[in-house]
C-alpha cells in the first residue's frame, strides 16, 4: 500500500506498488534516504502513519535488519534448527547451507562469529522462516566478493524455486544488478526528506 512515516525533521512518502512472486527487487538510493525505514515498515517493525493496512495481515514476512548482532551463545546449527523444520533435507544443504558456507562454523557459539560469518547465518536464518515476503538489508555487508556472488546466486535460487518475493537493499550494484530484475529507487534529500514511486 502507499505509505508515509515521519520522524522529528525527516519524512517518507512510498507510492503504492507490487511485488511479484519469484522475484527479486532491488531497492537503491541515497544513505539516508529511508530504505530502511520503508524496510521496517513492511516488516512491521515500525508502523506507518498512513498506509495502516499494513502489510502483515495479508501476507507473512520474514526480516534481515541492516545491522546484527548475535546476542547468544547458542550455536549456528542450534539457532538454524530452531528456525527450520528443513535443516536435514538435501534441499536446505545445497541451497542454503554450501552456498553461504555454514557448514565450517555450525558448531561455533554465535557470539564468536566475525561480522561476515554473523552476516551470513542471518542471511540464512531469514531464508528459514516461511514466509511470502523476505527482506534483506544490506546482505553484502561484511563479506568478501566470494561470498556476494554465493549470495546472490541463493537469493535468486530461493526466489523463483519457492515462488516467493525478495526484497534486497544494498549498495553494492553490481550485486543488485546480478540479482534484481526490476527495481525501486528511493529520491530525496538525505536525512531530510525520502520518496519511493514505482517499482
Amino acid at each position: 500500500p502507499r505509505m508515509t512515516k515521519t520522524y522529528s525533521g525527516f519524512s517518507l512518502t512510498i507510492d503504492g506498488g507490487e511485488i511479484r512472486k519469484g522475484e527479486v527487487l532491488g531497492i537503491v538510493g541515497a544513505n539516508g534516504i529511508g530504505k530502511s525505514t520503508f524496510a521496517k515498515l513492511l516488516a512491521g517493525v515500525e508502523e506507518p502513519d498512513e498506509g495502516s493496512e499494513t502489510i502483515q495481515s495479508a501476507i507473512k514476512v520474514s526480516y534481515k535488519p541492516q545491522y546484527i548482532k548475535a546476542g547468544s551463545d547458542a550455536t549456528v546449527e542450534e539457532l538454524l534448527r530452531s528456525a527450520t523444520k528443513r535443516f536435514d533435507t538435501s534441499f536446505y544443504q545445497h541451497e542454503i547451507l554450501e552456498p553461504l558456507v555454514l557448514e565450517p562454523i555450525l558448531q561455533s557459539p554465535a557470539d564468536t562469529l566475525s561480522g561476515g560469518e554473523l552476516q551470513r547465518l542471518a542471511i540464512a536464518l531469514c531464508l528459514s522462516q516461511d514466509a511470502d515476503l523476505y527482506i534483506l538489508d544490506e546482505p553484502s555487508a561484511h563479506l568478501d566478493v566470494e561470498q556476494r556472488m554465493n549470495t546472490v546466486s541463493v537469493l535468486k535460487h530461493f526466489a523463483e524455486g519457492r515462488e516467493v518475493g525478495v526484497l534486497v537493499i544494498d549498495h553494492d550494484m553490481y550485486s543488485i544488478d546480478m540479482l534484481s530484475e526490476r527495481l525501486l529507487v528511493f529520491e530525496g534529500e538525505p536525512g531530510r526528506r525520502g520518496a519511493a514511486y514505482g517499482p
